[in-house]
Formats: structure tokens, sequence, C-alpha cells
């Protein structure tokens, strides 16, 4: 079982922004449906932790609510005002050196954080419908949100 003390606050809070990021990532992928997919982020944030009961890693991760964390990130963004493809970039950049941080610290938790970052990712871009009209037809995952969540599963821990 993984210890609080095996990363720093500095690490942990590198997978807390790692997960925002991933989630706004998905988010602006494709424009439509902002409002619910804000909701679905809080829902996710709220809901991930009884996925994964008597975890100390999950239970650390999400030691932090979505607002303290967006607010934690706008202070540290490294390119405010940054572009949907830079937003999106630097959301897989994370992923890939969260991943990182986890098989150095606790490799054991490498497919629980895989896990996570797909659930919070698909819970945001299923928000939503795509396309359609009137709420008839359309996508619940559309192809720009596909194609961020399998840039982002491309740099996670393979299955």
């Amino acid at each position: 079982m993984t210890n609080a003390n095996q990363m720093t606050e500095d690490e942990w809070e590198h997978l807390r922004r790692t997960l925002e990021a991933v989630t706004n990532a998905v988010m602006i992928a494709d424009p439509g449906g902002v409002t619910q997919e804000k909701l679905a982020i809080n829902h996710g944030w709220a809901e991930a932790p009884n996925r994964f009961p008597r975890n100390e890693f999950v239970y650390q991760l999400f030691s932090t609510t979505p607002d303290e964390l967006h607010l934690l990130n706008e202070r540290k963004n490294a390119h405010p005002g940054a572009g949907v493809e830079q937003t999106i970039s630097d959301a897989v950049e994370m992923c890939r050196q969260a991943t990182e941080l986890i098989k150095k610290n606790v490799p054991e938790e490498q497919q629980t954080f895989r896990s996570i970052v797909i659930f919070l990712a698909e819970n945001v871009a299923r928000a939503s419908k795509e396309g359609g009209f009137l709420g008839i037809g359309g996508k619940q995952i559309c192809d720009a949100e596909k194609a961020v969540i399998d840039r982002m599963i491309a740099v996670l821990p393979a299955p």
C-alpha cells in the first residue's frame, strides 16, 4: 500500500495538476457543452475515489478540491492564454512526467493512475453529445476528444 511520504508534496501537486490538465484538455478539444463538461469534472473528482476504496494513493491524489486545484494551476500556468493545441500538448507532457514520477516512487500504483486518468477524461468527454440536432444523433465522445484521450493514454503506463 502506498504511503503519502513516498512522494514529496511537489510531486503530489504535479499529479493533481496533471489530472486537472487532462480534464481541461478534453474539455477544450471540442468547445460544445462546456457547462456540462465543467460539472462532469467536479462529478468525476468526487466519484473517482469511490472507485478505489481504501487506497492511500487515491486518497492523497484527491485531497484537493477541483476549485483549489484550478487556482493553483492558474498561478503555475507556464503558458497563460495558451491555445488549444498548446494546452493539449502541455497535458500530454504532464501525463508523461506523472508516469515517470509514479514509476519511480510508487510503481504499484501505475495502473491505478492510468485508470483514474482515463475515467476522468472519458467522464468529461461523455458529458455532452457532440453533433446531431436537438439531442438526436451525435456522438457521446467526439473524434477530437477521442484523439486527445488517445494521446494521453499513449504516454501512460501500459495495461
